[in-house]
């Protein structure tokens, strides 16, 4: 497929390069870091604010949406499309590129999240920090599409990015009702126990290469969450995992379903069986920090975890919190799935389009 330089069909420059901490606000014009910048969307939760008077100093790196910004530095070639509720932004050490009549951004930002990775990583330079610069950007292949198929491209790619994206808020939402069901059950009692009284610690197995690969259709989960599948030594769901090993170590998850756990890991469950829903609220509302230990390798102290005092409900509370608890926590698990089979099909189909080996008919995606 003929192909053309980014430099031909956009405009490039980089984000502001410089010592920043002095020039943060409490508000003002939000200000986009790497860690803002997520493959097809912006990571709102640490976003930076700049005073307007810094802000129109830094004329050159200001954004609008429409603009692709492509992370430099930490991962780089990471991309996303300013968005419309965006409407003004300013960054530091982003690339910046602004498309050109005939460039669809969306189009722009999947090619180089998915086709032009293998280019990216070619193109970083840095013994100790690798960095993706302007002058590598601009000589990035963009395949000579027709801008109307460029957009049933992105088009296609984008109706499950926003599946993924509305799945992403209702979590969220159904998340915040179930930690305020439990707040609220734990102001109005005065119960405490000791956790270990009321839950069972089941420690991780080590799991080895080949038994990841072998494969199976249980979720294993490790210190970085789910870590792939496997079909035995399951513990039955639900349970909460801790991330007991690890800089994740004090991370926790809840496995609706029988899942697997490996070494770096810990199911913790309740002893009566029929309050694991509560007792992983209960375990949310933990500062795991107080638990843990090593001076390098950092870990959760299981023995003093178990061995805290928690807040309780009597048997007939429980009975009336716990089935709600658990209606949100399994709408969570199936909006999850969904946003996971979404991303495959995404991803699978991602090169397939951008490589033009599968085509879209017309009509299907706009």
């Amino acid at each position: 497929m003929k192909t053309r330089p980014l430099g031909d069909l956009a405009d490039l420059t980089v984000g502001h390069v410089g010592l920043m901490t002095s020039e943060y606000a409490e508000s003002g014009v939000p200000f986009l870091r790497s860690l803002n910048i997520r493959p097809f969307r912006i990571d709102a939760s640490d976003i930076k604010f700049i005073s307007r008077k810094f802000h129109e100093r830094l004329k050159k790196s200001a954004l609008k949406p429409g603009d692709v910004v492509v992370v430099r530095t930490g991962e780089p070639g990471t991309a996303t499309v300013i968005p419309q509720w965006l409407s003004e932004a300013n960054c530091s050490d982003l690339v910046i590129v602004r498309p050109r009549p005939g460039l669809d951004p969306r189009y722009l930002a999947y090619l180089i999240n998915g086709a032009s990775r293998g280019f990216v990583n070619s193109r970083t330079v840095g013994a100790v920090q690798q960095h993706f610069n302007v002058g590598a950007a601009r000589e990035l292949p963009v395949p000579d599409l027709p801008l109307e198929e460029q957009r049933q491209i992105a088009g296609a790619l984008g109706t499950l990015d926003d599946l993924i994206d509305t799945n992403r808020e209702l979590r969220i939402r159904l998340e915040a009702t179930r930690r305020t069901i439990v707040v609220s059950a734990t102001r109005r009692s005065s119960i405490r126990v000791r956790l270990g009284d009321v839950a069972e610690h089941l420690p991780g197995k080590y799991l080895k290469k080949s038994d990841y690969e072998r494969g199976g259709r249980y979720v294993v989960f490790g210190s970085n969450s789910v870590m792939g599948t496997h079909t035995h030594y399951l513990y039955e769901g639900p349970f909460s995992v801790l991330a007991r090993i690890g800089s994740n170590c004090g991370a926790l998850t809840l496995s609706v379903e029988s899942a697997w756990v490996n070494n770096n890991a810990s199911a913790i469950r309740s002893k009566s069986r029929v309050d694991n829903y509560w007792l992983h609220g209960i375990l949310e509302q933990v500062d795991t920090d107080r638990h843990r230990g090593g001076s390098g390798q950092p870990f959760i102290r299981v023995e003093s975890l178990m061995a805290m005092e928690v807040p309780w409900l009597e048997k007939p509370e429980l009975a009336r919190v716990e089935p709600a608890l658990a209606e949100l926590a399994r709408a969570e698990h199936v909006l999850a799935v969904e946003s996971q089979e979404a991303s495959t099909t995404r991803d699978e189909l991602m090169p397939l389009l951008l490589a033009g080996r599968v085509r879209i008919a017309k009509g299907i995606a706009g």
